[in-house]
């Protein structure tokens, strides 16, 4: 029969814990990166489609409507 004790437990050392927290901070930032390439990609298409004349909206099989609606959003919206 074995006995188990109820008030083991494993704790980090000091290393490991700032290693964990320093991984953490790490892939928060990115994170943040990878949002903001996103958002500047996203704003820079926008503008560039916005200055397409129709042909250049004809060519791509995009109606000048569609092309306002999209070039109107926000970065933030995908």
């Amino acid at each position: 029969m074995s006995v188990v004790r109820q008030n083991e437990t494993s704790h980090l050392s000091i290393g490991d814990a700032v290693a964990v927290y320093a991984s953490a901070i790490k892939s928060a930032y990115n994170g943040i990166v990878a949002l903001f390439t996103v958002f500047a990609e996203r704003r820079k298409s926008r503008q560039y489609l916005a200055s397409m004349d129709y042909r250049m909206l004809d060519d791509i099989g995009v109606s000048y409507f569609e092309a306002r609606a999209e070039a109107e959003k926000p970065f933030w919206k995908a």
